[in-house]
């Protein structure tokens, strides 16, 4: 039977082939028809990939190769990635750039790119209805984007990579807020093209958005430079929110030069073009005769700005960026950094903390000072920080998306370090801004004649590292140890960083909770104190000062009843669980009846079935 079954089939299959082509239409018009219809079937489905997929594939490998060369810092948490081919990269740092005077989003929509201005408590908070950010493209091309926030140089980084079949080409486009001028904005967008044809290459800056209250005047070349082209100068005013003074209005200039500019890419080349923007504003004032009188100096100020820098440097801003990188450089000297292997419950990423750290830094203006004359300043810090410890506080670390909820966590934390007796580091500008977040990390309070580390030791479930905290004429590094639970100190002259001879000091003296042990000598290698903790009353659990006899007179003041050393974390018990005799039983039964069934089947396989086959022919 089965035999004939096989038979029957293979002649059903036969003869459908057979009469195929008598299936089909009979007349030639409609087997053409029948055609165009499979083949218009077969684009809608597969064209797609046939011939988009080459190109989308090409994006995807060159942005891929050219967010390689930021993986170091990454690993080091010293920059942030959003971009198109991770859904994780959503949670990426806000990529902002700001200088306390103003700021604003490298956003993927024009809409996001507005500027963002100073106003009231130091804070980036009013939105300016221009969009300084320019807009490069490569027309034609499939596009993949980035972008990338580096903490560490205070730029954000816009990748665009845009293919035709094979072929690439790279936009980067480099955002900085200069952080010495600080009305001085510049993009350097640089294309590379990779082909083997010609790319055209439009850059525009999109300027005033719906900004009714504004005009536009092109500004002509210069007299001293005639290559530069003209500039833009975009003058208007933006209504502050309401105050009690009634209706203030605040006066905007901006010069941005070039505004549009487009040209061709030649294959295996690379192009580079910067993109100037200068902004100047007025304090609130409501509207009185001499408004236009001040509108007009506003609009005189941004002017002479603009041509004084293209007067100086031309067309190539790069030395302006290098000024800009060695004051961030010089502003990240000091810094904390935190493990990464275990979140705690409150406690920040190494991402949010760093993230966190820029945008405060990005939203603070440095003062004019000399690096001397800050040093000198910051020395005398007053009674920072008298809070609570901000590390395992869960209000100072939030996830941002908005230049609104920016704007929320650095008046947040601006707020709490006044309050908190920083007002000296301050008015120090983003140096002693820098200053004081280090030392509300741990609750580090500078008294009259020591400091002293306030936070609570038994909260610490992280390793957290502060560097360069500055203490009189010294850097303190401080390491919180949570596996050990310890913390260790090392002291540096700041005299060694300036090259001078080491003067000869007794260094600075250190005890732990309570004093009730000598000082030591904190010499020039690491120190390790265990942590410890006071009761019935907390106390801060380590103190440092410059005399051994402040530390020692300590003893006289500081109450409690007995010291502790706080315990390492417990393993949890292993408790072990007795299953009942009848599972194992129950168990035992099933494995041997399983083996009974198989071999029975075995057996009929091989013993019982010879004879019904023994005679068959």
């Amino acid at each position: 039977m089965v035999y004939e079954a096989a038979i029957f089939r293979d002649m059903w299959v036969k003869n459908r082939v057979k009469n195929l082509p008598n299936s089909l239409p009979a007349t030639r018009s409609r087997r053409i028809a029948l055609l165009i219809f499979v083949i218009l079937v077969f684009l809608v489905y597969f064209g797609p990939t046939l011939f988009s997929g080459s190109s989308k594939k090409a994006t995807t490998v060159c942005l891929q190769n050219e967010l390689r060369r930021w993986e170091s810092d990454f690993n080091l948490y010293d920059v942030s990635i959003k971009h198109d081919l991770n859904e994780k990269s959503e949670t990426a740092a806000l990529p902002f750039v700001g200088n306390g005077n103003l700021g604003v989003v490298v956003g993927s929509t024009i809409s996001s790119d507005v500027l963002h201005i100073r106003y009231q408590q130091s804070v980036l908070s009013l939105a300016i209805p221009y969009v300084p950010i320019a807009q490069p493209q490569i027309h034609g091309f499939t596009a993949k984007e980035a972008r990338v926030v580096h903490f560490k140089e205070g730029q954000v980084y816009r990748i665009i990579t845009q293919s035709k079949g094979s072929e690439c080409v790279t936009i980067t486009q480099k955002v900085l807020a200069h952080r010495r001028r600080p009305s001085l904005l510049l993009q350097q967008i640089t294309v590379t093209n990779t082909g083997t044809n010609p790319a055209r290459l439009t850059v525009s800056v999109p300027g005033a958005l719906q900004w009714k209250e504004s005009n536009v005047l092109k500004q002509s070349k210069l007299e001293s430079n005639p290559s530069i082209n003209e500039y833009t100068l975009t003058s208007g005013q933006v209504k502050a929110p309401s105050s009690a003074r009634g209706e203030e209005f605040i006066m905007v200039s901006i010069a941005t030069y070039p505004s549009t500019k487009s040209l061709d890419i030649a294959p295996k080349s690379t192009y580079s073009q910067w993109v100037a923007t200068v902004v100047k504003y007025s304090e609130p004032s409501p509207y009185s005769e001499m408004f236009i009188e001040r509108h007009k100096r506003i609009d005189q100020e941004a002017k002479q700005e603009m041509e004084d820098l293209l007067g100086a440097h031309g067309n190539d801003f790069s030395s302006l960026a290098s000024e800009h990188l060695d004051e961030w450089t010089q502003l990240w000297v000091s810094g904390a950094g935190q493990e990464a292997l275990i979140e705690g419950e409150h406690q920040p990423t190494p991402a949010m903390m760093n993230s966190t750290l820029y945008y405060l830094l990005s939203s603070v203006e440095s003062t004019p000072n000399s690096q001397e004359e800050q040093h000198k300043q910051l020395q005398e810090a007053g009674s920072c920080y008298g809070g609570p410890a901000t590390w395992y506080d869960a209000n100072f670390w939030r996830q941002v998306k908005t230049e609104q909820e920016l704007a929320d966590v650095v008046r947040l934390w601006l707020h709490t370090l006044f309050k908190n007796g920083c007002a000296n580091q301050l008015d120090a500008g983003a140096h002693g801004v820098m200053q004081a977040f280090l030392l509300s990390l741990l609750g580090v309070q500078h008294n009259k004649n020591y400091l002293a580390v306030n936070a609570d030791p038994r909260k610490f479930t992280h390793d957290l590292h502060i560097y360069h905290i500055i203490y009189r004429s010294y850097y303190l590094d401080l390491a919180v140890l949570s596996s050990s639970k310890s913390i260790q100190i090392k002291v540096t002259p700041r005299d060694v960083k300036q090259g001078s001879q080491v003067r000869k000091h007794e260094m600075l003296f250190a005890c732990d909770a309570g004093c009730g042990t000598d000082p030591v000598n904190l010499k020039q290698h690491t120190h390790t104190f265990s942590l410890k903790y006071t009761e019935p009353q907390q106390t801060p659990f380590l103190f440092i000062a410059e005399q051994p006899d402040s530390l020692v007179d300590l003893r006289k003041y500081i109450h409690y009843s007995d010291i502790k050393y706080v315990s390492m974390p417990q393993p949890p018990a292993h408790s072990t669980v007795r299953l009942p005799v009848t599972f194992w039983l129950t168990v035992v039964f099933v494995i041997v009846g399983f083996h009974l069934f198989l071999f029975k089947l075995i057996y009929n396989e091989f013993c019982s079935g010879q004879d019904k086959y023994k005679f068959r022919v």
